[in-house]
């Protein structure tokens, strides 16, 4: 009876070691983020896998960069650490918490990952044709404060920074519709992902979007930067011509709006009209 109660004592002890380990320290402990997105009516749903963030939720492999800061001190524990989204967090395989768990931090991530920096300024992809160079184009950015390390992943919210514009178009033409571009915007923004802010660069010039088809001759999508603009509609048809139709008025693009443009094409002309 006494070696039984020799060995529980043992035992115990052990259990009150461990458990004291658990709770004052977690750095051993994985950095993990759980994603989600903003008004995603601001995304197509037919993103195809693996290119992009779709309307509620990232794909697998996508990749964003991570920056901590410090509260005491402004200091950086990391910056533009790349993160890899497994279907549920975004992670990165032995990348742990720093090992004071009662210190706070400041988290910012932006999606799409750029391996060079944290982007300050940020251009949006002149052909937006296919799935990867649309996805290039949509900026999304998230901030989260007052954070100490968790053994749970960081719920984060991602916004997007920059517009999305869709066409409509009604093409009455002998012709079959081609291309739609969007011209006469600036397709280089001024970033600050720390306070979610994008905003044209006034010394950037303008350029032609190709867009991106959604819906086979009817829909069209691009991303535009944030500003505000007289928007061009160029529509290239099957015959080889070019109908092009500038808004009579200068629209406002907001950072994370949508907005939809309805453009009727005939043999001789093409029709343009906001909602």
């Amino acid at each position: 009876m006494k070696r039984i109660l020799t060995l529980t004592a043992v035992a115990a002890m052990v259990f009150t070691a461990c458990s004291k380990e658990e709770s004052t320290g977690t750095g051993d402990k994985q950095v993990r983020i759980t994603p989600t997105i903003a008004n995603p009516a601001l995304t197509p749903a037919s993103m195809s896998s693996g290119t992009r963030a779709t309307d509620t939720d990232f794909e697998l492999n996508d990749k964003v960069g991570l920056t901590i800061t410090m509260t005491a001190d402004g200091s950086a524990f990391v910056a533009n650490k790349e993160m890899s989204f497994d279907g549920t967090d975004f992670k990165t395989e032995g990348f742990l918490w720093y090992e004071d768990v009662d210190a706070t931090s400041t988290l910012f991530a932006y999606y799409p990952y750029q391996a060079e920096a944290t982007p300050a300024r940020f251009t949006v992809r002149t052909d937006q044709r296919n799935a990867a160079d649309y996805g290039a184009s949509d900026l999304l950015a998230a901030v989260r404060e007052a954070v100490t390390p968790a053994e749970t992943a960081i719920d984060m919210r991602f916004d997007h920074l920059l517009s999305r514009l869709v066409v409509h178009l009604d093409n009455r033409s002998s012709a079959a519709a081609e291309r739609v571009l969007i011209a006469g915007t600036v397709g280089t923004a001024e970033v600050d992902i720390a306070t979610q802010h994008a905003a044209a660069d006034a010394t950037a010039p303008t350029v032609e979007i190709i867009a991106r088809e959604t819906d086979s001759g009817k829909t069209f999508d691009a991303i535009l930067v944030p500003q505000t603009v007289k928007l061009t509609v160029v529509l290239l048809t099957s015959d080889g011509k070019r109908h092009e139709k500038t808004l009579d008025e200068a629209r406002e693009l907001r950072q994370g709006s949508r907005y939809t443009l309805d453009v009727i094409a005939t043999d001789i002309d093409i029709a343009l009209s906001d909602r």
